[in-house]
């Protein structure tokens, strides 16, 4: 089996990936309003719209869909 060693370099936890995992919709609001990039990749890969599907938060996932995130 191949090891990768974790970079935290590769990708960088932004403040929309921690309103997303956290549930914390008004801060998602906000950030999102204020023009935070919702193409990134958090550290497992997913765009903030695949974490809230992943976290099965309906009100964040129905955010990020009106927002028109990928």
């Amino acid at each position: 089996a191949t090891i990768q060693r974790y970079n935290p370099s590769s990708r960088p936890i932004r403040p929309l990936d921690t309103a997303v995992f956290g549930g914390h919709v008004p801060a998602a609001r906000l950030l999102i309003d204020r023009g935070a990039n919702r193409t990134h990749r958090n550290l497992w890969g997913y765009t903030p719209l695949q974490q809230a599907t992943v976290n099965r938060d309906g009100e964040m996932t129905a955010l990020l869909r009106r927002a028109e995130a990928p």
